[in-house]
């Protein structure tokens, strides 16, 4: 299970159809910055925070979040800070080897939330993006100016990358699961009449499945009952030989 650390990058690339900037494993291309700019009657708490998606092979979406999650808030007043937030994603999200994660960054300087950036993964080539609590770094710098005509306030605030503190998510965190479905029969020949049985088991990554629905196969065609697995994800079929010759027997298991 790889944990790794992901930085905002500036520079750019297009995975499954959708443009972005880059969410990258090293530092490469950090440079420069994303700016938005609001008009306020006063200086206020301004607050930052993403959304977060699956992106498919087809270029459609799936977001994971709840709108805009891990936010953290900071001064309009304040020239430059580093800030936190920790945001814990839903549990255990599939993925296919082809799917890219895609975040999308937004500033609230009083007026709503507005979007100043997108950044995207390269095809993660795994089959899961784990639960886990990211901490998604922010370095932010903000500044205000007062106008005597209008009597309102111009608030520039800044998502930094300067090489130095540089924006990231930490505890980002997928892996590639291994599902095992094993068959076995006690005997490998017999008479018509004989009573041939079938076991396995079903595992993930070595953790058994229950309640899975197993079904056998003989020459290509499914044989009737299914099965279910228990809670140690064994299973059983039971097949009196009615034809003589060779046959060939699989399983297949959904749940």
């Amino acid at each position: 299970m790889p944990v790794e650390t992901r930085y905002f990058r500036s520079d750019s690339q297009t995975v499954n159809g959708v443009s972005a900037r880059i969410l990258g494993l090293d530092v490469s291309g950090v440079s420069g910055s994303v700016n938005t700019r609001s008009i306020l009657l006063a200086p206020v708490t301004c607050y930052i925070g993403v959304r977060v998606y699956i992106v498919h092979a087809d270029g459609s979406k799936v977001e994971i979040t709840s709108g805009v999650s891990a936010v953290a808030s900071f001064p309009a007043s304040q020239t430059k800070t580093v800030i936190s937030a920790p945001g814990t994603l839903p549990s255990d999200v599939t993925l296919t080897g082809t799917d890219a994660v895609m975040v999308e960054v937004y500033i609230d300087n009083g007026l709503g939330w507005i979007l100043v950036g997108t950044w995207i993964t390269e095809q993660l080539g795994a089959t899961k993006l784990d639960a886990a609590t990211w901490t998604v770094y922010y370095t932010v710098s903000s500044s205000y100016l007062y106008s005597k005509i209008t009597g309102k306030y111009t608030v520039t605030s800044y998502f930094y990358f300067d090489g130095t503190d540089v924006s990231r998510i930490a505890n980002f965190s997928w892996s590639t699961v291994t599902y095992t479905l094993t068959l076995n029969v006690d005997k490998s020949s017999g008479y018509v009449g004989d009573v041939f049985t079938f076991t396995g088991t079903l595992t993930q990554d070595s953790t058994p499945i229950s309640g899975a629905t197993v079904t056998l196969y003989k020459d290509d065609v499914a044989m009737t009952p299914s099965t279910t697995t228990d809670a140690n994800g064994n299973y059983a079929f039971q097949w009196t030989a009615d034809t003589p010759g060779n046959h060939s027997f699989y399983a297949e298991a959904a749940w």
